[in-house]
């Protein structure tokens, strides 16, 4: 790993929370998680992974999301549900993920979710494979990209319209709450970013 990128991913997980603290927060909803991998790649780049979900889903279909989903009575934690569900979305094996800590749970209040995010460092050499049955695409964006294209937008969907974090990628418009829990990261990371740009 680049003396950048090691700099960065050491500055980014003393700004997290410990994933002992956020998981005993509190949020309204039933229980999810997501993963916020991040990959360091070749030229020392800090990548972050998203996945777009397949169109005839019953739930936030055709949208840009972090891989996640509602926790299980088999998970151990929130964490272990973030790394599950990475694994069956994008074949992420759960042992290659170092977890480097985690942000505030979030509700979204149409589909009633509590989301946990958990921050994850996932080796460039791990491939991703996304499901066919729930993911359409996965594509990977430069941590200092995003900062750079964050924007709030108006957005008119199912009859309501709404301001949201917006990141209009390569992969697809990011927003909702996935937008939110990315404003939130880039929030918490601003000192990190800047000093390593």
């Amino acid at each position: 790993m680049s003396s950048s990128a090691t700099a960065l991913v050491s500055c980014v997980g003393a700004k997290l929370l410990p994933t002992d603290e956020a998981l005993v927060m509190k949020a309204q909803g039933r229980d999810a998680a997501v993963l916020i991998p991040f990959r360091v790649q070749d030229d020392g780049s800090v990548t972050v992974v998203f996945t777009k979900r397949r169109d005839d889903l019953p739930q936030h279909a055709g949208q840009i999301s972090f891989p996640g989903g509602r926790s299980e009575e088999d998970d151990a934690d929130h964490v272990a549900t973030a790394l599950r569900e990475s694994h069956e979305e994008l074949a992420i094996p759960p042992a290659a993920v170092s977890v480097i800590g985690a942000l505030e749970p979030m509700s979204t209040f149409v589909s009633d979710y509590a989301v946990y995010p958990v921050v994850g460092l996932v080796p460039v050499e791990v491939e991703l494979v996304p499901n066919p049955g729930e993911v359409d695409s996965v594509f990977e964006v430069d941590l200092h990209s995003l900062a750079a294209m964050r924007e709030k937008r108006e957005l008119r969907r199912a009859g309501l319209t709404f301001t949201t974090e917006a990141f209009d990628t390569h992969g697809g418009l990011v927003w909702g709450v996935t937008g939110y829990i990315l404003g939130r990261l880039l929030d918490r990371i601003e000192d990190c970013l800047e000093a390593t740009a």
